[in-house]
């Protein structure tokens, strides 16, 4: 399709054109128009929309067979064209966000929600379950250890190792425990009740406490063995290895052999204390045997046996010696024995 021609001004156009027989516009009217066809000034694109549609209804459609100027007039319309043709931008269009639709919950969501949920009751069970096991410990450590329910009592406690001739019944034990009634029976003071029994009683070396449940205890005495038997003011005091006074039976220090001091001598002094330890030193079959020891002068030693048979000892030197040769020599059944020189005895 061919552009329609360069817009013009009215005024330009004011000559009719006249064409010929054969549709030719006339040479004159050619001309005219080349002199007219550079605007005087430029147009507005409404301006040169309204000519354009003028000139199209006055001079209607060219012929088809144009004239051999016409190439150079449609060149020249053609940059004018061009020059006054309006520049049209298409504008912007700005299409509308679309809104995101909310998911729909499928059959796939609802089994993640059902799984979540049974998550949640799941940790919930296994933190009850947590609690109270921790709750149900607290509250059996709490009865166990601190709670008065599984406390002490005295005539509870059982007594072991009492001797028929002890001066010490398990009653006597039970009464001194009242101190500690109302203690839970697996925190018992062992070392407090050990203490306090060993100085209640004399006789008793040593003790192992142990609770037993539920109000209950195990006590078991070690006693001092009596090895002789002091005479202080004409009685008889039984004293053991470490020559601490025990009271034991009537029965029991006619047995044992009676240590005599000398006047001045101080039952508590050296004299004492080096007859314990002959004595200590002797085997349990000879200790048996003796009657009695006596400290003379010089802290000089004499036993004296009960089939009557008389022990020189000397001092208290080479003990232990001097109590292997003993032995040996008591087996001739001599009524008197010399060991105050081991290497060289003497018997008669």
């Amino acid at each position: 399709m061919r552009a329609p021609k360069q817009p013009r001004k009215p005024h330009s156009l004011g000559v009719t054109s006249e064409r010929h027989e054969g549709g030719e516009i006339s040479r004159e009217t050619v001309q005219r128009a080349r002199q007219d066809a550079a605007p005087t000034s430029e147009l507005s694109p409404d301006e040169a929309q309204r000519v354009a549609k003028s000139v199209v209804g006055k001079w209607g459609t060219p012929a088809s067979t144009p004239s051999p100027e016409e190439p150079e007039h449609k060149a020249s319309s053609e940059i004018a064209k061009k020059e006054s043709r309006p520049k049209v931008t298409a504008p912007k269009l700005r299409l509308p966000r679309r809104r995101r639709k909310a998911p729909q919950r499928t059959e796939l969501s609802a089994r993640r929600v059902e799984k979540q949920a049974e998550r949640r009751k799941l940790i919930a069970k296994r933190a009850a379950i947590i609690g109270g096991g921790i709750l149900a410990v607290v509250i059996l450590v709490w009865a166990l250890l601190f709670s008065p329910l599984l406390g002490l009592k005295a005539d509870k406690v059982e007594v072991s190792g009492l001797d028929s001739q002890a001066d010490l019944t398990a009653s006597q034990v039970q009464e001194a425990m009242t101190q500690w009634e109302g203690a839970p029976v697996l925190r018992l003071p062992s070392g407090d009740i050990e203490e306090g029994l060993v100085s209640t009683f004399p006789l008793i070396e040593s003790v192992q406490v142990g609770g037993k449940l539920p109000n209950g205890a195990n006590v078991t005495l070690s006693l001092r063995e009596p090895i002789a038997c002091l005479i202080e003011d004409k009685t008889c005091v039984a004293i053991d290895a470490e020559g601490v006074r025990i009271p034991v039976s009537e029965e029991a220090t006619s047995e044992l052999p009676h240590l005599s001091l000398a006047k001045g001598q101080d039952a508590a002094g050296e004299a004492a204390t080096k007859m314990i330890d002959v004595l200590d030193s002797l085997e349990p079959d000879t200790r048996s045997q003796v009657e009695s020891i006596s400290v003379g002068e010089a802290l000089q030693m004499t036993l004296e046996l009960k089939d009557g048979a008389e022990v020189t000892w000397g001092r208290s030197e080479n003990n232990e010696f001097k109590a292997e040769v003993l032995a040996v020599l008591m087996t001739q059944g001599a009524s008197s024995y010399d060991v105050s020189v081991p290497s060289a005895p003497v018997t008669g």
